[in-house]
């Protein structure tokens, strides 16, 4: 098992490797809002400000597997997997919450 470790900096998402220290992969070319680990650690979700949702896999250094557009416009503050990972959830500024089937991850 690989430990992995994603951060924030700048608004730009990085999926680091927890044992060497090492940076594995830049994910994404836009500012980002939130990011969320799946249970099983697998697959990382993020939000970014141009309303985009998109889940990445961890393994193999860090490939996107798929993009969601989201109907909201309002700033995103929260976002995150379902214990069983079959469904995300993400807030709003407004106060509404969104529930999402990240298509393309199972």
């Amino acid at each position: 098992m690989h430990t992995r470790v994603a951060a924030l900096t700048h608004y730009r998402a990085q999926l680091w490797s927890g044992l060497t220290g090492a940076l594995v992969a830049e994910l994404g070319n836009g500012p980002v809002r939130r990011l969320a680990w799946s249970a099983n650690s697998e697959l990382l979700l993020m939000a970014t400000v141009d309303h985009k949702l998109t889940t990445w896999t961890a393994v193999g250094g860090g490939r996107l597997v798929h993009t969601l557009l989201l109907p909201h416009r309002d700033d995103i503050t929260h976002l995150d997997w379902a214990p069983n990972g079959r469904m995300a959830a993400s807030g709003f500024k407004d106060r509404s919450i969104k529930s999402w089937v990240p298509v393309g991850t199972f």
